[in-house]
């Protein structure tokens, strides 16, 4: 939906004294943010991994070998796993309300879909960051208890942000999906008084 028909649709409301539904405004710059969060996931993916082919590149031993190509497919799994779970959401929608809500309820799926997908990765991540630290103890002959202590803090707090990050767009997407089937009934009341098909 442009601009112009964005005022039209807003004019109409105005005009016939109704308040046009909040969520509407979020299910027309929906994908946009969307689009633009999978540019920072591209971006962070793009700072991070030079860093480990480096790594990589210049290991020796198969303990920092192995550091650097799981930090390398961790990566990988990330992005595979968020293009995979938001499969079909990114398509633009028709200029109408009930195709912007259509829209970013798809897009609502989607995220369900990568929220339920986050836990185990996250898993994945920090059960490997942890394996890797206890390699590199073995490897070394020496246990440094500050960098353990570092290393499980980091894990404690990237555990932390993700279910703190899961639960609270788990919120916001249960009160907009409300808030679009309250909206998608009222438009299509509307439609029906009006004779238009719904």
């Amino acid at each position: 939906m442009n601009d112009e028909e964005w005022k039209r649709w807003a004019s109409t409301y105005a005009r016939e004294q109704r308040p046009m539904p909040r969520v509407l405004g979020r299910a027309r710059t929906d994908r946009k943010r969307a689009i633009l969060g999978f540019t920072v996931l591209y971006a962070l993916a793009a700072l991070l991994a030079p860093r480990y082919v480096r790594e990589l590149s210049a290991a020796h031993g198969w303990v920092a070998i192995a550091s650097s190509l799981f930090m390398l497919l961790f990566l990988l799994a990330i992005i595979v796993g968020a293009h995979v779970t938001m499969r079909g959401t990114f398509a633009p929608a028709a200029a109408a309300p009930l195709d912007l809500l259509a829209a970013l309820e798809r897009r609502h799926a989607g995220r369900r879909r990568l929220m339920r997908f986050m836990p185990w990765l996250t898993g994945v991540g920090v059960c490997g960051v942890i394996a890797t630290a206890a390699a590199e103890t073995l490897a070394a002959g020496r246990f440094d208890l500050w960098s353990a202590a570092a290393t499980l803090a980091t894990c404690g707090v990237t555990v932390g942000f993700v279910g703190l990050t899961i639960k609270r767009v788990g919120t916001l997407i249960e009160r907009e999906l409300r808030e679009a089937a309250e909206a998608r009934r009222l438009l299509q009341e509307e439609a029906e008084e009006e004779g238009e098909p719904s």
